[in-house]
């Protein structure tokens, strides 16, 4: 079976996400399996963003995970993973030798910006404050980048 962390229907280009497969081996025994991670028919590689995890055996379940950091949305797809297994090997994989899983990636959407003066007017030479609400999407936190720049385009800060 594969699962997903955390565990939603869509998912955000620029957000990290694991898929994992697991497969349990009945009668538990020390037999070398193989598992291969497929995006539509087309092996994966680990390249920059994406990872495999190895192989982990927890009593009869084994499982390895499929890391992207961070999605993109060309990571939309189909994705499979199957299980191999040495010839002869006597025991059943149940999950019929892997698992399937589709996925759906996102634009992340342009957050919502509040910019809120004080309620007095400015004065030359008395400190002003303005306040600046980002409302991104509930539930998704990313870190962020403030800069405040003055019209004439020097920047005052980033927070």
């Amino acid at each position: 079976t594969i699962t997903s962390t955390p565990i939603t229907t869509s998912y955000y280009a620029g957000t990290p996400l694991n898929l994992t497969c697991t497969v349990q081996l009945i009668p538990q025994v020390d037999t070398p399996i193989i598992t291969t991670w497929f995006k539509g028919s087309s092996i994966i590689t680990i390249d920059n963003y994406t990872a495999i995890s190895p192989l982990i055996k927890t009593n009869s379940s084994y499982a390895t995970t499929l890391i992207f950091n961070p999605l993109g949305t060309a990571d939309s797809g189909q994705y499979n993973c199957n299980v191999s297994v040495q010839p002869g090997a006597p025991y059943v994989i149940s999950g019929v030798g892997g698992g399937s899983l589709s996925l759906q990636v996102l634009d992340l959407p342009a957050p919502n910006v509040t910019i809120t003066p004080s309620l007095s007017p400015p004065s030359l030479g008395v400190a002003y404050s303005i306040t600046c609400q980002v409302m991104g999407v509930a539930g998704l936190v990313l870190p962020i980048a403030l800069t405040w720049t003055r019209t004439d385009g020097l920047s005052l800060g980033t927070t």
